[in-house]
């Protein structure tokens, strides 16, 4: 992958026995202005560091880390199939057999559909999947499923939990659900009624035998899936959840959460990065005076970055699994980035072959014919899924004359083909290459380039 080129359960409790530790760096420099850019070096190093650990498999720290790395990596602008061979994506659609081991079956169905997403893929049709958790990869009927009617609930049939519907809403809301719908709306209420009254929210309900109270993170996320799923963010409940940010923001400018055995605040990249996100979701600068103490949430979150480019969690962490920095750098770089949750690609690249079966693709711009290009159906794109209407080639953007589906490229599936009239495409002596651009049938802008070479006519 080039730079320069194109949840067990989300708890508090549970994060904080599955994420990170070692020694700090010296703080990294101060940004003035935000958000960084996917080719700042703090955001490039990140990458280089996932990209570094990723296992022969396509794995990035395993099954879990592997989503939110390719949340990340979407963030940055780039595409996560090109993250390894096989992929980081290829390695999530093979494994879908590993949710047989989620704590919370729903949050690992929300995680893997916005993974899914990110990667500009179906996320009710994301490989083979598994026969008993994701039945001809449909993970979004099996998530749906889990809706009683009200919020969702885990495998057990728990009712006292939260965390599983503030992302349920994102994945839901990312999958292209109507933010209106029954079943979103069903969980913004459910989330809203059990909102404290110091205006943050936890993990669980007040009835779960493990509530400890209100929590940045879930706090956090309970902004962003309300502002996704349309809530105002002058609503009541956003600004009491944003007011009790302001109450437990370090004196650094951080955030974090109190050690159960000290009653101290500890500072951590994981909240610092959820709140960054949950700042700008709400349409505030992270980095104005309203949010800067001694300094504000990003340059506190870029004092946690190693020399490596990972993240960690906080310094001196004791906790088993505190070294799991993969799924703490994925947190960050969106953060960083100002792209709060559901990372969703405006544009999903895919393949084009510009006169297939020849090469080099030679055209001469004065011809009185036309050009076949085909978008070609991929373990990642189905090309069937394209509306033909919205497809646009050439400098001057010109919809094809005729379309079909066929077996192009002779692997067996079925790809696109679109005939444009040489003339109308605006391509000229010199050109190297052309664009093709367009929608998939469910809304997704799609977009490929394919080399060509011009030649004088005879």
């Amino acid at each position: 992958m080039s730079h320069r080129k194109l949840m067990g359960p989300l708890v508090t409790l549970v994060l904080v026995c599955t994420l990170i530790a070692p020694a700090m760096t010296a703080p990294a420099l101060a940004y003035s202005s935000y958000p960084l850019e996917p080719d700042d070096d703090e955001v490039e190093d990140a990458l280089d560091y996932l990209e570094g650990v990723q296992e022969a498999d396509g794995s990035i720290g395993g099954y879990n880390p592997s989503a939110w790395a390719v949340m990340a990596i979407a963030a940055a602008g780039e595409n996560p199939h090109e993250c390894g061979d096989p992929s980081v994506v290829d390695y999530l659609r093979d494994n879908a057999g590993l949710l047989a081991d989620e704590y919370n079956l729903a949050t690992g169905y929300e995680r893997m559909i916005l993974a899914i997403v990110a990667a500009c893929e179906d996320p009710s049709a994301f490989g083979a999947g598994d026969p008993t958790y994701a039945p001809d990869g449909d993970y979004l009927s099996k998530l749906k499923e889990m809706h009683n009617g009200t919020q969702f609930v885990d495998q057990w049939g728990a009712t006292d939990l939260l965390n599983d519907d503030f992302w349920g809403v994102l994945a839901l809301i990312a999958a292209g659900e109507d933010p209106d719908s029954d079943m979103i709306q069903s969980c913004v209420a459910f989330i809203e009624a059990n909102q404290g009254e110091d205006g943050g929210w936890s993990w669980a309900t007040p009835d779960n035998t493990w509530y400890s109270g209100s929590d940045v993170d879930d706090t956090a996320v309970g902004i962003i899936a309300l502002i996704a799923a349309g809530e105002g963010p002058g609503s009541d409940a956003i600004a009491d959840a944003l007011a009790y940010l302001h109450t437990e923001q370090d004196d650094t400018g951080g955030f974090g959460f109190e050690d159960w055995m000290s009653g101290e605040l500890v500072v951590n990249s994981a909240s610092t990065s959820w709140v960054t996100q949950a700042i700008v979701a709400a349409g505030q600068d992270p980095i104005s005076g309203d949010w800067t103490l001694d300094d504000n949430p990003v340059n506190v979150l870029l004092t946690f970055q190693e020399e490596s480019g990972a993240f960690i969690w906080y310094p001196d962490c004791g906790w088993p699994g505190c070294e799991a920095r993969e799924r703490i750098t994925s947190y960050a770089i969106p953060a960083l980035l100002g792209v709060p949750y559901p990372v969703i690609p405006t544009v999903c690249p895919v393949s084009i072959d510009i006169k297939p079966g020849s090469f080099p693709n030679s055209i001469n711009p004065g011809s009185k014919g036309v050009i076949p290009v085909a978008i070609l159906t991929t373990a990642s794109f189905d090309a069937s899924v394209v509306d033909a209407s919205t497809v646009l080639f050439g400098p001057a953007t010109v919809t094809a004359v005729h379309h079909a589906l066929e077996d192009v490229d002779g692997d067996g599936d079925v790809d696109m083909i679109l005939h444009f009239r040489t003339q109308d495409t605006g391509i000229s002596s010199g050109d190297t290459e052309a664009t093709l651009t367009g929608e998939t049938a469910d809304g997704r802008k799609i977009l490929g380039t394919d080399s060509l070479r011009t030649v004088p006519g005879q």
